[in-house]
């Protein structure tokens, strides 16, 4: 198998993915394939007691913040999807793209679009898949220390060669292709340590507009989004000072359908970002009052097109019984209110 395209401070990537168009005027050659499907493992935030972790294991698809990272595409009758692979007897990020093909019922062995040479997790790439059939893959960097990177597939429905369209810095990527109207790129970018969301727009992938703050409370945020049709909607949480992300908690939802020229709650009420303060009418529930934490899972629409969102409260952030219970709860939006119900609760209660 050829050698993996390795990033070494990051340029030679560069040079590897442009050298063969350099040489001979012709599209980058076909990258190598993984002789299977081996995800990273992954740990965040020892914590010195029987848990050992704030969380660890298997984390190919980690986090739930980074999204899509499968697309289904009815022309080819093919799921593509995206994860964080690693090679075989080593803990190392691999940005790795594959397919599920409906009609055989099997998949290829999976590509290797670039090896970020890191352990973190954060750095898994997320998916888009345009109308021609082009896909998109967004690898990711946690924070500023590392770039990430756009590459989009030289020919359509294909997963061996691929061309750096772009390196440079998002986290928590969330791309969404909306047909003739183009990408809109919700994100994460870390200012001064704060998590601020952010989007971009592009009409051909190529192309981006500067980034603008969507969301800037206190220390920042994490988001979950999902399209129904021109319409994008995205529920987030807020990190308060002074703890931050282990304080997470309250709930917000806004939505555009015009590619951020315009953003509005649920009910119509038109916003304006970035929204800066906890009070705000997009805020659909204070679970800070109630002394609980809200890690977001998902977000859909119901048949009417109305959002619900999927989240989880806790009374901390550490493992174990003592933060329990952790309830699953969703919110929806009902046509004149938010309506939130507890589906079930994980984990170990001392109840």
């Amino acid at each position: 198998m050829p050698p993996f395209p390795r990033i070494g401070r990051f340029a030679p990537l560069l040079v590897a993915l442009l050298a063969p168009m350099t040489a001979r005027g012709a599209e980058p050659d076909p990258l190598p394939k993984a002789d299977g499907y081996r995800g990273i493992w992954y740990f965040n935030q020892p914590s010195g007691d029987a848990y050992k972790y704030k969380y660890s294991g298997g984390f190919a698809t980690y986090p739930q913040q980074h999204i899509p990272i499968a697309v289904h595409s009815e022309e080819a009758n093919t799921t593509f999807f995206v994860f964080g692979g690693r090679p075989a007897g080593e803990n190392r990020l691999l940005m790795m793209v594959g397919a599920f093909d409906h009609d055989t019922g099997t998949v290829p062995r999976p590509t290797i679009l670039l090896d970020k040479q890191t352990t973190d997790a954060h750095d898994n790439p997320v998916l888009a898949l345009d109308g021609d059939g082009h896909l998109w893959v967004f690898s990711n960097a946690h924070g500023t220390g590392r770039p990430a990177f756009i590459h989009r597939s030289v020919r359509p429905f294909d997963l061996d060669a691929f061309e750096l369209i772009d390196e440079t810095n998002f986290s928590y990527g969330q791309p969404w292709h909306l047909g003739d109207d183009g990408f809109l790129f919700l994100h994460t970018r870390y200012r001064s340590g704060r998590r601020m969301l952010h989007w971009m727009t592009a009409a051909d992938g190529r192309s981006w507009s500067d980034p603008l703050p969507l969301a800037a409370m206190e220390l920042g945020h994490y988001q979950v989004s999902w399209p129904r049709g021109r319409t994008v909607g995205t529920a987030f949480n807020y990190h308060p000072e002074p703890v931050g992300l282990n304080a997470r908690t309250n709930l917000y939802y806004v939505q555009t359908s015009d590619l951020g020229r315009s953003w509005t709650t649920a009910e119509g009420t038109p916003v304006v970002p970035p929204l800066t303060e906890p009070d705000h009418p997009s805020l659909v529930r204070d679970f800070q009052s109630e002394g609980l934490l809200v890690y977001l899972k998902d977000l859909q629409f119901d048949a009417e097109g109305r959002p619900v969102i999927l989240f989880l409260t806790s009374r901390g952030y550490a493992s174990g019984p003592e933060n329990g219970p952790r309830t699953w709860q969703t919110a929806q939006w009902t046509g004149s209110s938010w309506r939130i119900r507890p589906v079930t609760t994980s984990g170990v209660t001392d109840e």
